[in-house]
């Protein structure tokens, strides 16, 4: 044992008693895949200047900017922004919810970003991952942290129902966040299967 810092070298470590590896420590587990939902074709160059489908070019963030929208959990199951701070919706407006909701995606491996801000023509679900496919998209609401509406509604990548169980399903068992337990709402858009 090291008197120092009070733990055992894996020389000095007996056959029979588990290693850091063995008792799930020190390793990370694999990350989670999910199904690829691309961006639909219509929207295919909506970020150049003078693209047919809109006036002015959509924002597509690059990984730095990216990362300011990243929503991590934390040790009380509260959704956080990569700040810090708490997740709240309160003064978020999305372009087709309405009042009280962010934009959000998760992309293939689980990381979820939001956005409180979303602008048609001008800032999209497809913004936050810069056109690439995502596992899911939606909308979100939560108060300080805490999560009472999930939706996939995005237009730009009209996810199924089973990509936000999936994601849902990802959030709270596999990341441990919380949610408003007697009004936790998980609402699908009229076009998805």
């Amino acid at each position: 044992q090291d008197p120092e810092h009070g733990r055992r070298d894996h020389a000095d470590q007996d056959d029979d008693s588990p290693d850091d590896a063995a008792d799930g420590h020190g390793i990370h587990d694999e990350a989670p895949s999910f199904d690829e939902i691309p961006l639909l074709d219509k929207y295919d160059g909506e970020d150049e200047p003078g693209n047919p489908r809109f006036n002015s070019a959509v924002t597509y963030l690059d990984e730095a900017e990216r990362e300011d929208l990243r929503l991590n959990v934390d040790e009380d199951g509260l959704l956080r922004w990569s700040n810090g701070d708490l997740f709240d919706t309160t003064h978020a407006r999305s372009a087709h919810g309405g009042d009280g909701r962010a934009i959000f995606v998760m992309d293939t491996r689980g990381e979820v970003y939001a956005s409180t801000y979303q602008e048609v023509g001008k800032f999209h679900h497809s913004s936050i991952l810069g056109g690439k496919p995502v596992g899911a998209a939606g909308e979100l609401s939560a108060t300080d942290g805490k999560l009472h509406l999930i939706s996939n509604n995005s237009g730009h990548y009209q996810p199924s129902r089973e990509s936000t169980v999936n994601f849902a399903v990802h959030l709270f068992k596999n990341r441990g966040a919380v949610f408003d337990k007697e009004n936790l709402k998980i609402m699908y858009s009229r076009d998805s299967k």
